[in-house]
């Protein structure tokens, strides 16, 4: 089975990626990372991201959403947030 490594390659390009990318300098400085996901469910994503008009309707928006949502019944299932990753693992 995969490590977490191989399945989210994590990468920072510091503070200030925000604004490279046109976000407000008092935005949350965002990560880019990448998963493995069905061929299908990334057709899937691109289709409503392209059709959908409107602001939100962009790829990472989307993304963003789902995995909040998502994360969120975690914690609320957990009954709080995970603690932080221990260093060195």
């Amino acid at each position: 089975m995969p490590g977490f490594e191989d399945v989210f390659k994590k990468t920072g390009k510091g503070s200030n990626e925000g604004r490279k990318m046109g976000r407000p300098a008092h935005a949350e400085p965002h990560k880019r990372i990448s998963a493995y996901i069905p061929a299908s469910l990334a057709d899937r994503l691109e289709r409503a991201a392209y059709w959908t008009p409107g602001k939100g309707a962009k790829l990472s928006k989307i993304v963003e959403r789902a995995l909040l949502q998502h994360l969120d019944a975690l914690e609320a299932e957990r009954g709080g947030v995970f603690p932080e990753i221990p260093e060195g693992v």
